[in-house]
């Protein structure tokens, strides 16, 4: 694939694309079937989340939880399994065959890619509903199905299924944060949802809103052309680090409903600035789509070859996700740098929240949605305040959003909690 022949959004394709909206859910592969201790940890040291009700089982203990417990989205990782498998792929070739698989896999090998093979992907946010607080060593299954697929070039009946999502308010977060502001964009909006293996219950939903749009953004049309090279004078990252030493743990001490009030602002937290291992840390905690290397990254390549994404200066294909680093991969869709993942500043979100409401208090909804890619070496400022508080079941929402160095807001939202109440 070179520059000049990357796929186009194309009525076709969008048509295509409203096919896959489904009222069924499918099973997904996880990234993590047990919440172990291990992988919690591995999580919390990505967020730089040093909560002991995550990491110290002595600690937790003695909460009202009685175990150490997940933050809040990492259950999402459910759903986070690479999307391929290379045993199948192998029993597959064998069938066709009749023999031992070779290198090349199963016949049929045309991607799907959702609808939308070989489009840029920007995840523009996500909804979340939380069942329950999720305990250490749980097990887990995730569900995904499409819901939505919302054309910027006009609404048509059927594109959404679900009244709940936020498909609107995500394309213009999503037209926002693209950029290459003329193009045309799809929002293509996934639902998951998280079970407990052992009890069957629903731990968490999620609706995951994705922008879609053709690669080969011009960089003199790019938004982003004029993005400076970044650099931190001493006094201001001394000034960053002293925010992350200084930032505030509520903990064991309680933070009753009755004193909260509206207008009270959340204390400051500060993430960054962003650097290529901290994208790397979040892609391992996390988990993703496109985990393979080597035999298995060709075998998935042969059966999805849209998923690659080739290097005209190299003719080395790579994945998508490498946006994310400075690469091909993020030049393409107009960035000059690579930038963060959606969930990682969704996570730190969550971050923020947890330190807030202390070891009592409980998150039972949130929606993030970005305006600006958070590119590296930049960083982020996180704040909330309280937007409404109704004392009578201890239920707690709150305005979200995040802005970089310069003031640019990189994110807005809110969330759901419940706090206890004194009587």
């Amino acid at each position: 694939m070179t520059v000049t022949d990357f796929p186009q959004l194309t009525d076709d394709v969008i048509e295509r694309a409203r096919a896959t909206i489904s009222a069924t859910e499918s099973p997904r592969p996880p990234a993590f079937s047990v919440l172990n201790h291990d992988v919690v940890r591995r999580w919390a040291y990505m967020l730089g989340d040093a909560n002991p009700l995550w990491l110290d089982p002595e600690y937790a203990a003695a909460t009202r939880w009685g175990s150490v417990m997940c933050p809040p989205t990492l259950p999402e990782t459910a759903v986070r399994g690479a999307l391929f498998d290379p045993l199948r792929a192998q029993r597959g070739q064998r069938r066709a065959n009749g023999s031992a698989a070779g290198t090349a896999a199963p016949a049929g090998k045309s991607s799907k890619g959702g609808g939308l093979p070989g489009l840029a992907t920007l995840q523009v946010g996500r909804q979340f509903w939380f069942s329950e607080p999720v305990h250490v060593d749980e097990e887990v299954r995730g569900t995904q199905r499409v819901i939505a697929i919302v054309d910027s070039e006009g609404r048509r009946d059927g594109d959404c299924i679900e009244d709940d999502a936020a498909v609107e308010e995500a394309m213009e977060a999503g037209q926002r944060e693209c950029a290459w502001p003329s193009t045309r964009f799809v929002i293509q909006t996934f639902e998951h949802k998280v079970y407990s293996k052992r009890t069957g219950r629903l731990l968490m939903k999620t609706y995951r809103h994705e922008g879609r749009f053709p690669r080969g953004v011009p960089m003199p049309v790019s938004k982003y052309r004029d993005l400076a090279d970044p650099y931190w004078p001493q006094d201001e990252l001394d000034r960053i680090v002293a925010c992350h030493l200084d930032e505030q743990l509520r903990g064991a001490e309680t933070r009753y409903c009755e004193d909260v009030k509206v207008g009270d602002e959340l204390p400051a937290m500060v993430k960054g600035p962003h650097t290529p291992n901290d994208y790397i840390l979040y892609a391992g905690a996390f988990g993703g789509w496109f985990d393979a290397a080597d035999r298995i990254k060709y075998l998935l390549l042969e059966r999805f070859p849209a998923a690659g994404v080739i290097d005209p200066r190299t003719n080395v294909p790579d994945f998508p996700n490498m946006m994310h680093l400075d690469s091909f991969s993020s030049e393409s869709m107009g960035y000059p740098r690579g930038f963060d993942a959606s969930m990682q500043r969704i996570s730190w979100f969550g971050h923020l929240l947890t330190n807030w409401i202390g070891d009592d208090g409980v998150i039972t909804g949130m929606q993030i949605l970005h305006d600006r890619p958070l590119f590296l070496f930049e960083a982020m400022w996180l704040h909330g305040s309280v937007s409404a508080v109704d004392a009578v079941d201890g239920t707690v929402t709150l305005t979200l959003w995040g802005d970089n160095q310069h003031g640019e807001r990189l994110s807005h939202g809110y969330a759901t909690l419940r706090l206890p109440r004194r009587v």
